[in-house]
């Protein structure tokens, strides 16, 4: 497992604990909250790296020192061998040899520390990236939530099913100008919802002349009826 990796499974743990309090009916908190959880991971990161590239840099030293040591040792060792001064010569040999083994190891050593480095390079672009993008999720994911939110408003307006205090009122008068419209009216409306209340007037004064008139001509006929019978 990468430095990364580690790294990043213990962020998550501590993430999904956060989570957990985080209120999932708000959208934009639950946003906050992941885009605060990937800059505690990027935080991690720095802190990482700084770490690694000071201990790369310290073995790069001791391998530069090994180095400097070693170039002696064999200068010695030669001398000695020269001089026939083997006692001399065995000391030297026996700690180039641990100066050697050293060098090897510090360099096994430096080589996985610098690997280490580059791989929390990655981790910290990643990171970056991964709060732009939340943050643009963010953005476009608030906006689609403002939209449906303003949709549905409108679309209860319509249907009469808002539970906004304001919208409720107009509906409710919106209600009793039909009502008192319809009281008004009451018989008179056409089939389109127009008033037909003059009309019907109208037509109703000529019947009941109509009537008179009939009245009156029928009166007529039975005086005429009995002056002749006389």
């Amino acid at each position: 497992m990468s430095t990364f990796d580690r790294i990043g499974n213990v962020i998550k743990g501590k993430a999904s604990v956060a989570a957990g309090t985080v209120e999932r009916a708000n959208p934009k908190a639950v946003y906050e909250s992941a885009i605060e959880g990937r800059k505690a991971t990027l935080a991690e990161f720095k802190t990482a790296s700084a770490s690694l590239v000071v201990r790369r840099n310290q073995l790069a030293q001791k391998i530069e020192h090994l180095q400097t040591e070693l170039k002696p040792l064999m200068t010695g060792i030669a001398a000695a061998l020269q001089d026939g001064d083997d006692d001399t010569a065995l000391v030297l040999e026996q700690r180039r040899q641990e100066v050697a083994k050293s060098i090897e190891t510090t360099s096994v050593t430096l080589l996985s520390v610098a690997e280490q480095v580059e791989e929390t390079k990655d981790g910290l672009a990643r990171c970056r990236q991964e709060i732009l993008d939340l943050k643009d999720e963010r953005a476009r994911a608030l906006a689609k939530l403002s939209l449906a939110e303003a949709q549905i408003e409108m679309d209860d307006l319509t249907s009469g099913m808002s539970d906004n205090t304001s919208i409720q009122a107009l509906n409710n008068v919106r209600e009793s100008v039909q009502r008192l419209k319809a009281k008004a009216h009451a018989g008179y409306l056409d089939e389109e919802g127009n008033s037909i209340r003059g009309k019907a007037q109208a037509m109703g004064k000529k019947a009941a002349e109509r009537s008179a008139m009939d009245q009156l001509a029928t009166m007529k006929a039975d005086l005429a009826a009995k002056k002749k019978n006389l």
